[in-house]
């Protein structure tokens, strides 16, 4: 069972029962047609989770016992077919990033945002996975004394590498403080699964390596994953006022400390609106004797 999965299936459980979020268990649509599996989650959860476990079994075993050099690595890091791979995620990552800025405030899209800013997150996330066996490898021969990259190389690529990472949290915290976390996480995982399978098979070039059965099950795999993106895209949107009087109002601790927070903080200011009115009222008096 491939990680992704298990993220998917303890986001579920943490989203309803911590967040106080909607799931579906059964049909929303009661009909005999493709429309009843729109805003079924538990057939979209589980046909990501499937779908991710299919194409991570099915694709080629990256070689972790190689021992590659650091000038190998960024050779293979600029060399064909992951430099064209990378330079469309580059250009996917800036259009994406353009429609959510234009669109943020824009409400009748739906989850449109909730689902782009999710697979940005996971497109960075792809590229940092990528990039952190050149960086990995790179600190190991410097830490050993085999400069064979340079130090300059060395500390831009790490530094590169750590922006991404720091990059990929921030706009995934941005987006579950506007949207249902059981909408962002399961996109954000399989986008990420699936960018970084493909990153390693072009990385690596073990495409070479697939057998016929091994595309076949492959391509499932990737087929499973976009339906049930499109599936999970295709919820029933809410605000984020919503999800945060969902939250509120459920059963977390969290939750219950926010509410005492809330309940002070009015009392609080109900009581400085009544000693303003009383020395109000006092200086009044003082004005009206004879």
């Amino acid at each position: 069972v491939s990680a992704s999965s298990l993220a998917i299936f303890w986001n579920a459980l943490i989203s309803v029962y911590l967040f106080n979020e909607k799931f579906s268990i059964y049909p929303t649509y009661q009909e005999f047609s493709f429309r009843i599996f729109k805003r079924w989650d538990l057939f979209s959860y589980g046909l990501l989770m499937a779908g991710s476990a299919v194409a991570v079994l099915y694709a080629p075993v990256t070689p972790e016992d190689i021992d590659i050099s650091a000038d190998t690595y960024m050779k293979m890091w600029t060399q064909q077919p992951y430099c064209y791979f990378g330079t469309c995620l580059l250009l996917l990552f800036l259009l994406l990033s353009a429609v959510v800025y234009r669109n943020w405030g824009n409400k009748a899209t739906g989850n449109l945002n909730a689902a782009l800013l999710a697979s940005v997150s996971g497109i960075i996330s792809a590229f940092a996975i990528t990039l952190s066996k050149v960086v990995m490898t790179l600190l190991k021969h410097s830490i050993t004394g085999q400069h064979d990259y340079g130090i300059v190389s060395t500390s831009v690529m790490t530094f590169v590498w750590a922006l991404l990472l720091i990059l990929s949290f921030v706009l995934l915290n941005i987006s579950l403080s506007n949207f249902e976390q059981g909408l962002i996480i399961p996109i954000y995982e399989v986008i990420g699964t699936l960018l970084q399978l493909l990153s390693g098979i072009l990385y690596y070039r073990t495409y070479h390596s697939f057998s016929t059965q091994e595309w076949y099950g492959f391509l499932l795999g990737v087929f499973m994953m976009c339906w049930g993106i499109w599936l999970t895209a295709h919820r029933e949107p809410r605000s984020s006022e919503e999800i945060d009087n969902a939250f509120v109002n459920g059963n977390s601790p969290h939750a219950l400390s926010l509410e005492v927070d809330s309940n002070r903080s009015l009392e609080n200011s109900s009581g400085d609106t009544f000693n303003h009115y009383h020395a109000l009222g006092d200086s009044i008096d003082e004005v009206n004797e004879p």
